[in-house]
């Protein structure tokens, strides 16, 4: 069953990012994507395994977060249906709530060895090809005032950049573990068609994420070979201005002309999203608790203000939360994040807490959270300006925290770390031979001291 599971998994990760792929339908009403059938049958197939082979979701620190999140989403429909929004929307909206819910648990699950991790970042990637490939096959979009602008099957323009974005920082992770000549050119191959999907994106939040990546890594830069990387960002940065359209240096220069008080099209667009996100703070000032109800911010404006009507959605993930779910659901949504954050921190202070050991696989693995954070960072950016909350990429790499974070205290269990750990400023001292520290093993079973948490009892796995 396990190489049934890994072809789900590709499958899975392969469609991730066509949010426009649409290949089914039921009822006219029931939009299927491929994948979220491929995800479905990665449910079951995964079922099965359980039922064979046993094994248990790895515990994490993001679960009371998810359920304060979702018990807010709960009442925020509530809210909404007290307003007269119909039992038929809500129950479609809760389909993809709770198959994103299902998609985070199932990472954890199917994602239990790094080989495996690595086959869906791969996998991501492909998708990544692929709705760049799609934009010239299909006909993009004007926008309001400048060129055409492509994203194809990857969503809006910002979206598809933002995913590109996430995935670009993966390139480097997978060519740290020694690939093929062959491996090689491929993964420099999807890292050039990443920049040409970027640049013809024309997305101007996507500009600034490239460059809080860029300053992020610096930031987490350890070693002078760290500068190619860094190096290699610049690189990133000029060719995709090359490249892109023609009409992509005024929608940057329109970033510029807000604080300089030049009137453009382009800055007359920007000051309309800015009058939504003064509307949004509004009705989160005015709805502190439970907002205004699930995705009801554009008809509460609309009644509001008459000038409103017709408003598209707030353009910041944050503030489109508190706006619909108020201060129940803002906190546990920004909770996620933080701990997200934290968690790719937390992997990378103990894998180079035992760089002395040399250990292969605590390396990979501290390159994967490295790059997995830079990537974060970079969507968290676009999504800063964008209606981004439930964007599959956000909620993979939720997912990727905390199996980085599992896969850790499996490698040190597995190198029997004892004695030869000088961590003092991560594990307490102590005798008892069960607890980390240098009198005893590091079993990190249920050990609420260990830098990455408590772990869940012993699992089998995969059956194969």
């Amino acid at each position: 069953m396990g190489w049934a599971i890994k072809v789900a998994i590709f499958l899975v990760g392969g469609t991730l990012l066509l949010d426009q792929l649409e290949a089914f339908a039921f009822m006219d009403a029931f939009p299927i994507s491929p994948n979220k059938a491929f995800t479905v049958v990665l449910l079951g197939l995964a079922a099965m395994n359980w039922i064979v082979a046993g094994g248990k979701i790895p515990g994490n620190r993001k679960s009371k977060w998810l359920i304060a999140f979702y018990f807010s989403l709960a009442v925020s429909s509530g809210h909404a249906a007290v307003q007269g929004v119909g039992f038929t929307w809500i129950m479609l909206r809760w389909t993809t709530l709770i198959s994103m819910l299902l998609f985070y648990y199932l990472l954890l699950y199917v994602l239990r060895d790094r080989k495996t991790l690595d086959l869906f970042l791969f996998s991501m990637m492909v998708s990544g090809v692929i709705a760049t490939a799609s934009a010239f096959l299909l006909e993009g979009s004007g926008g309001y005032y400048g060129p055409v602008r492509r994203s194809g099957l990857g969503s809006g323009e910002n979206q598809a950049a933002g995913n590109l974005l996430m995935l670009l920082p993966f390139v480097f992770a997978l060519t740290h573990r020694r690939p093929s000549l062959f491996q090689k050119t491929t993964l420099v191959g999807i890292a050039v068609v990443f920049v040409v999907g970027f640049a013809v994106a024309l997305s101007r939040s996507a500009f600034l994420a490239a460059l809080a990546m860029g300053a992020m890594w610096g930031l987490r830069m350890r070693r002078l070979s760290d500068l190619r990387v860094v190096a290699a960002g610049l690189v990133f940065v000029v060719i995709a201005y090359l490249v892109a359209p023609e009409g992509y240096a005024s929608r940057l220069e329109s970033l510029v002309n807000i604080f300089q008080s030049t009137r453009t099209a382009y800055t007359d667009e920007i000051g309309y999203r800015a009058s939504i996100y003064q509307a949004g703070f509004i009705a989160f000032v005015e709805n502190p608790v439970i907002g205004v109800g699930l995705e009801q911010f554009v008809d509460w404006a609309g009644r509001r203000d008459a000038s409103m009507i017709g408003v598209h959605e707030i353009h910041n993930a944050v503030l489109k939360v508190a706006a619909n779910q108020g201060l129940l659901g803002v906190v546990p949504y920004l909770a996620l994040l933080l701990v997200t954050f934290l968690d790719f921190s937390r992997v990378q202070v103990v894998a180079r807490a035992y760089r002395h050991l040399q250990d292969y696989e605590l390396d990979q693995l501290y390159v994967r959270a490295l790059t997995a954070q830079v990537g974060f960072v970079g969507i968290l950016v676009v999504g800063m300006f964008q209606p981004g909350t439930f964007w599959r990429g956000i909620w993979a790499l939720f997912a990727i925290s905390t199996v980085l974070i599992e896969l850790t205290r499996q490698r040190l269990n597995e190198l029997g770390v004892g004695q030869s750990a000088p961590q003092p400023e991560l594990f307490e001292r102590s005798d008892d031979p069960t607890r980390p520290g240098p009198a005893g093993p590091a079993t990190f079973g249920g050990n609420s001291d260990s830098p990455l948490g408590e772990a869940p009892s012993p699992s089998r796995g995969f059956q194969t």
